[in-house]
């Protein structure tokens, strides 16, 4: 079971970031056990995943209402601190290989995640003014800030996601996320209307900064989302001498196979412990759709924020030096970067979940019950509710509750050699801390 404690001084009324004291980025290959392995060795067929569950932080406030007004009705549920459960892969460039060696010049890396989201609250922007031009009028972009942590769990010699507090912290990210409203020129005016917008700014540590957008979604989608496949298949940007490989084609490599050129190196014990799949490793959009096989979801805000956008302009990625002017490329025409990132693109999938939660007959007059539902179960992130009920019970009753799940996922398309590199990393986040039910609440009216 991946487990990942908030620090004691959490807290949701937030207008600074907490880091984890002992947080600090590593990597992975001095952690993990064991060599990659450069030959298959054989591997029965893998099952799907069950995803670890990572339980809720030590609870001093609750999780804050929704805040539409300032941020749209998206943006406005990124309140809060949230966490859970993810898996991440990323194909590595790799120095010594031999040349001319496409199967040895990269190593596919997979983490079984735990991450915690924290958003400050919008009053910290309030209202950001920026100046329009002749016919466009001025306008003030609202948001709110974020911090991103993740941490990898994967353990080789279990099979499972328990390194508990031995945990590999993978990345560190802060950035905004800002509404841009609705514009357009003056009454009469020649310029077109222009729907509201969403921008995720980023900085990271490895060397780059993203500006992604998307218009904001103008209706709520019923019922569960669906996610399309993630392909984490190469891709060539060069067309290769003397070869029939054009630019454009996929290139499927043995590192996406049971064995070969990956850390983990051998998915057997994963497969064991129902942790990895080999379907969600060339698929990891499987991950959120296992997560959401038992949850009753209500409906859901759907939105892809890119750096390269059809129908908006602006946005883009910047690298450091380092990862943009590398080597002399050993193909003609190939990049000479270590890892450029050339484009991102993330899917939100915004979701209202309902729950019920069971009220044990007990004595809440001096102690407030804090529940998970009865859906929770191990290897799914849920949330826990703060019951205000203030009085005796004599029997079991069950009320309906709703939650806020926020899932996503995320392709940082990686440049190096001859070959575009898929790198994706998908999660599930549900509150860290509890959800206030208050006891004027409705639903606590008939509970005896």
């Amino acid at each position: 079971m991946a487990t990942q404690t908030l620090p004691s001084e959490i807290t949701d009324s937030v207008r600074s970031f907490v880091v984890p004291r002992n947080f600090s980025i590593q990597a992975v290959d001095g952690r993990r056990a064991g060599p990659q392995t450069d030959q298959p060795q054989g591997q029965k067929p893998l099952s799907l995943a069950d995803i670890p569950k990572v339980p809720p932080p030590p609870t001093l406030e609750t999780h804050p209402n929704d805040n539409p007004d300032n941020l749209g009705p998206v943006l406005g549920k990124f309140v809060g601190t949230f966490q859970g459960a993810g898996m991440n892969t990323i194909f590595r460039p790799r120095n010594g290989f031999t040349k001319g060696n496409l199967n040895e010049d990269n190593l596919l890396e997979v983490n079984l995640t735990v991450e915690t989201l924290q958003f400050m609250e919008s009053s910290v922007l309030n209202k950001v003014p920026n100046r329009g031009f002749d016919d466009q009028v001025d306008i003030d972009l609202t948001g709110v800030p974020y911090q991103q942590t993740v941490s990898d769990q994967l353990n080789t010699t279990t099979g499972k996601a328990d390194l508990g507090k031995k945990t590999i912290d993978l990345h560190f990210e802060q950035g905004l996320f800002m509404r841009i409203p609705q514009t357009g020129s003056k009454p009469g005016g020649p310029n077109p209307i222009t729907p509201p917008i969403i921008s995720r700014m980023g900085s990271i540590p490895h060397g780059t900064t993203i500006n992604a957008q998307d218009f904001e979604p103008q209706a709520v989608k019923n019922g569960k989302p669906k996610f399309p496949p993630a392909d984490i298949t190469p891709t060539f940007i060069v067309d290769i001498p003397g070869t029939t490989v054009k630019k454009g084609d996929k290139q499927p490599f043995r590192n996406m196979q049971p064995d070969d050129l990956r850390k983990p190196s051998n998915l057997q014990k994963f497969d064991s412990q129902k942790t990895i799949t080999l379907a969600s490793l060339n698929n990891p959009n499987l991950f959120l759709q296992n997560i959401n096989a038992t949850k009753d979801i209500a409906n859901h805000w759907e939105f892809t924020v890119a750096t390269k956008h059809g129908k908006l302009a602006g946005g883009g990625v910047a690298n450091i030096a380092f990862l943009v002017d590398g080597v002399k490329p050993t193909v003609p025409g190939g990049t000479r970067g270590n890892a450029t990132a050339f484009d991102m693109k993330c899917t939100y999938w915004v979701s209202t979940v309902k729950h019920d939660v069971l009220i044990k007959p007990d004595d809440y007059t001096k102690r407030d019950p804090i529940l998970f539902p009865t859906d929770a179960q191990d290897g799914v992130p849920s949330p826990q509710f703060l019951i205000k009920l203030g009085r005796k019970t004599t029997q079991d009753n069950i009320i309906q509750v709703t939650s806020t799940q926020i899932q996503y996922s995320q392709n940082v398309s990686l440049d190096f050699g001859p070959l575009r590199w898929p790198h994706i990393s998908v999660a599930t986040l549900v509150p860290a801390l509890p959800i206030l039910v208050p006891a004027n609440d409705p639903k606590l009216a008939k509970v005896k």
